[in-house]
C-alpha cells in the first residue's frame, strides 16, 4: 500500500476581529426515557376533537388525554387537513419565541409528519400547543412520551429494509411484514424507527405502520394522493417477543421503508426536550445545498438529536438524507423533495460519529430544527450551536461518465483522535465549523480529481478564518481512510502542526478516487486560529 502524508503551517500578523454567534436557544430541565405506547388519536378537529378547524396564525393548546402526568415530551404524528393555502404548522410546549415549523402543508393536501416535542399545561391539563400559518384541520395521534419510566437509547441503524418498485409485492390493500430483530444485535428491541416512503402511487388512501403482534391501530402513518411521492418518519414499539413491523396499505402504491434506528434498554440516557425548539440551520440565509453535496450540521453536541428537516425552493424532484458524518452516506433517505413545493420530515439522527451530515440528489435550500437532545444522564444539554446558520458548500459531485475516475462524496471525519492527543498535553480540543469543514472537503476533493497529493497554498488555507494562522495536513493511498488519523499523529511534522498552541479550530475530511473498482483515499486536515 502506497501512502504519503505532508504537513504545512503558516504564521500570519494577527488581527483582533469580533466573532458572530447565533443566539443561544434555551433547552429544558426535566429529564426522563422513553416509552413507546400503542398509538391513540388524541385531536381530530373534522370531528370536534380538540376543538374546530385551526384559525390562521392563532396558537391554540390541544390536551392529550392520554399522557400521564409526569411527562417531559411525546412522539406524535401530526397530519394537516383542508388547508385553505400552502403553509407550515408550528409544534411547541407552549413555551414562546419558537422559531421553527413541524409540518409544511400543501392546499388541499392531507400532510403528515412525526414530531417529538415538549409538552406544556393549561391547568390540569396536558398538552402541546399549535400554530397554523393557514386555516386548516389538524389529526394528531399519540405513539409514545418521555417519562421517568422504561428508559430507552435510540441506536443509529442504516438499512432498506423494502422497496417493492424491486421486491415486488407492490402495496395494494395489504399487510407488508418486516423482521427487524436483527437491528437489535443480541439486544431486546423496545421500538423500531424509519422512514416510509410512497411513490408510483395511483389512488388515494393511507399507510399505517404498527407492530404485527398487536391489531392495527385506527391512525394513519403516511396519506397516499395520486402522482405524489410522500414520506413519513414512523417509530413504533416492539413487543419483547415479536420484532416484526406490518406496513398496512389502503390504496394502491409502491413503498420503500428505511431503518434509521431502534431503541434498545439503557437507564443511563435520557432526553431533553428543546423549550422551544432551535433552529441549527437555514440556507435561505446563505447558500443552499447543491446537488450531491455534502454539508455538516454544527450541532454543539454529541448526542443524539430529535429534528425536523425541510427541503424549501428545490431545483427539482429529487431526496435528501441526514446521516452521521463519520458513517457516510448509506443509501436510504430521510425525505423526498418536490419542485416548488416546501416538505418536510421528522429524522432521529446520531451526532457522535463526526456530527450531522445531510446530502441529497437535487439542489434545494434545508431548514433544520431540533426538537429534543437524547444525552448521557447528568451531562448538561448544550444550549447554543454557536455557528452560522447559512453555511457554506463542501461537497463533491459525483461523475456520470462511468468511464472516468468516480470522485465520491466527502467523509468528515471525527476530531476525537487529535483532540485526545492535545488533551493529554493540556491543549484545548479543536472545534470546527462551517468554514474549516468546507476547506477541508473542498482541498480534498480537489486532490481527488487532480489524483496527486499537494498542499493548498497559504494564502488559500487563509480563508477558513481570516485570524492570520492556520496549518494543514493532507495524505493520500491506500484502499481506505482509517490509517490517516493514526499516521499523522505518529508522525513529528505533523504531530507538531496538531498540537499547535496557537490553532484552535480545524476540520478533517476525506474523499474517495475510485479508478476500475480500485479505490485510492486523499485527507485534509485543516486548523485555524481563534480570532
Amino acid at each position: 500500500m502506497s501512502v504519503l502524508l505532508a504537513g504545512a503551517l503558516t504564521l500570519l500578523a494577527v488581527a483582533a476581529l469580533p466573532i458572530a454567534s447565533s443566539a443561544p436557544a434555551t433547552a429544558a430541565t426535566t429529564w426522563s426515557g422513553f416509552e413507546y405506547v400503542d398509538p391513540v388519536r388524541q385531536v381530530d378537529t373534522r370531528r370536534g376533537l380538540g376543538g374546530d378547524r385551526l384559525t390562521a396564525d392563532v396558537e391554540r393548546f390541544l390536551p392529550l388525554a392520554a399522557v400521564p402526568a409526569g411527562v417531559a415530551a411525546v412522539t406524535v404524528n401530526v397530519t394537516v387537513v383542508d388547508a385553505d393555502g400552502d403553509g407550515h404548522l408550528v409544534v411547541t410546549d407552549c413555551a414562546s419565541g419558537a422559531d421553527s415549523s413541524a409540518v409544511n402543508f400543501a392546499r388541499s393536501r392531507v400532510t403528515p409528519n412525526q414530531v417529538t416535542v415538549g409538552v406544556g399545561t393549561n391547568g390540569p391539563a396536558t398538552g402541546i400547543c399549535v400554530t397554523a400559518s393557514r386555516s386548516s384541520h389538524l389529526v394528531v395521534d399519540l405513539f409514545g412520551v418521555a417519562t421517568g419510566l422504561g428508559d430507552a437509547a435510540f441506536v443509529p441503524r442504516s438499512a432498506r429494509e423494502l422497496d417493492t418498485r424491486s421486491d415486488g409485492g407492490a402495496g395494494s390493500d395489504g399487510v407488508l411484514v418486516l423482521d427487524v430483530a436483527r437491528h437489535g444485535v443480541g439486544g431486546t428491541l423496545m421500538a423500531w424507527s424509519g422512514t416510509v416512503t410512497v411513490t408510483d402511487v395511483l389512488s388515494t388512501g393511507f399507510v399505517t405502520v404498527f407492530p404485527c403482534a398487536l391489531p392495527r391501530p385506527e391512525v394513519s402513518s403516511l396519506n397516499l394522493a395520486p402522482g405524489v411521492t410522500t414520506a413519513n418518519q414512523v417509530t413504533v414499539r416492539l413487543p419483547s417477543t415479536d420484532a416484526r413491523v406490518c406496513v398496512y396499505v389502503d390504496g394502491q402504491t409502491q413503498i420503500v421503508v428505511d431503518t434509521n434506528g431502534v431503541w434498545l434498554p439503557d437507564t443511563d440516557q435520557t432526553f431533553s426536550p428543546s423549550s422551544p425548539p432551535v433552529r441549527i440551520i437555514d440556507t435561505r440565509h446563505g447558500g443552499p445545498l447543491s446537488r450531491d453535496e455534502v454539508r455538516r450540521l454544527h450541532t454543539g453536541t454529541d448526542a443524539v438529536l430529535f429534528m425536523n428537516v425541510t427541503a424549501t425552493r428545490a431545483d427539482g424532484n429529487g431526496w435528501l438524507a441526514l446521516f452521521p458524518c463519520g458513517a457516510g452516506y448509506g443509501g436510504t433517505s430521510t425525505l423526498n423533495v418536490r419542485h416548488g413545493e416546501d416538505v418536510s420530515s421528522a429524522a432521529i439522527v446520531s451526532a457522535a460519529d463526526g456530527g450531522v451530515c445531510v446530502t441529497g440528489s437535487v439542489g434545494t435550500h434545508v431548514v433544520v430544527d431540533v426538537f429534543g437532545v437524547q444525552h448521557r444522564r447528568g451531562t448538561a444539554v448544550p444550549t447554543d450551536t454557536g455557528v452560522p446558520l447559512g453555511g457554506h458548500t463542501m461537497g463533491s459531485v459525483l461523475h456520470a461518465d462511468s468511464s472516468a475516475p468516480l470522485i465520491g462524496r466527502c467523509r468528515l471525519g471525527s476530531m476525537d483522535p487529535f483532540n485526545h492527543l492535545r488533551g493529554s498535553v493540556g491543549l484545548p480540543a479543536l472545534v470546527g465549523d462551517h468554514r474549516t469543514d468546507a476547506f477541508a472537503c473542498e482541498w480534498a476533493t480537489e486532490m481527488a480529481r487532480a489524483d496527486r497529493m499537494s498542499h493548498s497554498v497559504p494564502h488559500r488555507r487563509a480563508g477558513v478564518d481570516a485570524c492570520g494562522v492556520n496549518g494543514e495536513n493532507v495524505a493520500a493511498g491506500g484502499s481506505d481512510w482509517a490509517w490517516m488519523a493514526d499516521a499523522w499523529i505518529a508522525s513529528t511534522t505533523h504531530r507538531d502542526v496538531i498540537l499547535h498552541d496557537l490553532l484552535h479550530r480545524g476540520s478533517v475530511a476525506y474523499v474517495e478516487r475510485s479508478v476500475a473498482g480500485r479505490s485510492t483515499w486523499f485527507g485534509v486536515m485543516i486548523f485555524g486560529g481563534s480570532c
